[in-house]
């Protein structure tokens, strides 16, 4: 009897109006048929109805492994409110495929693994051991492709208040001055379709910037390096800028109404009504 054929691949599965989830998978089947698989996450409140290959052409698990791991990197899913992955696959040099825990196993694994954390001298062990070229995603990026599979399945999608609210207080304070991780750096393009964000020049070829505004004269517009197609041309294009005049005076607006206040300790909030006591208005400049 022939041993069916083996199929690795990456994915992205969402909930439509929620969070995502990003893996690698190996199946027997087309990976367009595997369907009814979402992901191995333990988040009970993650009810994923949809589900994007992003990639499906690897020849080893350990390619799979190796693009799950630079797209966790990428979108820091351990962190990211967003995703319901909850850690980042690291390794690409081992595969538990072949063989599986019972649930019960698997659950008393959870509960025995609950509340517990690396001391800072082990995440410091890790960090330094995955430094540099060590690291499997050491000079890699995402391609074009995913990027734009990753972007489309969000296109059209509305956070609730609640959501944006929870985001805006997990990441309060984080990412200021020097601790954003983008701090310093500058977008660059090859000129064909990548762009990256770093300090310094990527490499021979690339240039500061993202690329253009381009419109295709039917009130669509995009930024892209290079032409999108015949019949775009370089401009978002008086439709494209009449619509966003429109929004800012009109209802669209989500700050319509709004203003800045202060509580004079270097905080902003824009809302209708003053927050609270002890704020002011007018947008006050962080404190270092």
């Amino acid at each position: 009897m022939e041993t069916p054929k083996e199929y690795y691949y990456t994915y992205y599965s969402y909930e439509e109006y929620g969070r995502g989830y990003i893996g690698s998978r190996k199946c027997k089947c087309l990976p367009e048929e595997d369907v009814k698989y979402f992901g191995s996450f333990y988040d009970k409140t993650f009810r994923p109805t949809k589900k994007i290959i992003l990639k499906n052409d690897y020849a080893t698990r350990e390619e799979a492994y190796a693009d799950e791991i630079i797209l966790h990197d990428y979108y820091n899913v351990a962190n990211n409110p967003h995703f319901a992955n909850q850690s980042k696959q690291t390794c690409i040099k081992f595969s538990i495929f072949g063989t599986s825990h019972s649930k019960e196993t698997r659950r008393k694994i959870g509960e025995g693994n609950k509340g517990k954390t690396h001391s800072k001298e082990t995440r410091e062990k890790i960090r330094q051991a995955n430094k540099g070229e060590n690291n499997p995603n050491y000079g890699k990026s995402l391609s074009y492709e995913i990027r734009k599979k990753i972007s489309e399945a969000h296109k059209g999608k509305v956070l609730s208040i609640e959501s944006r609210k929870k985001i805006s207080e997990a990441f309060k304070g984080k990412f200021m001055g020097e601790s954003n991780p983008s701090y310093g750096k500058k977008w660059w393009n090859d000129g064909e379709k990548n762009i990256k964000m770093s300090v310094e020049c990527p490499g021979e070829g690339w240039v500061p910037g993202r690329g253009n505004w381009w419109n295709d004269g039917c009130g669509n517009s995009k930024r892209a390096i290079k032409c999108p197609g015949e019949g775009w041309v370089l401009g978002m294009g008086k439709e494209i800028r009449k619509k966003q005049s429109e929004v800012k005076k009109g209802k669209g607006n989500s700050n319509l109404g709004r203003k800045w206040w202060n509580d004079g300790c270097g905080n902003n909030k824009r809302s209708v009504e003053c927050p609270g006591d002890g704020w002011f208005p007018g947008l006050m400049r962080k404190i270092k």
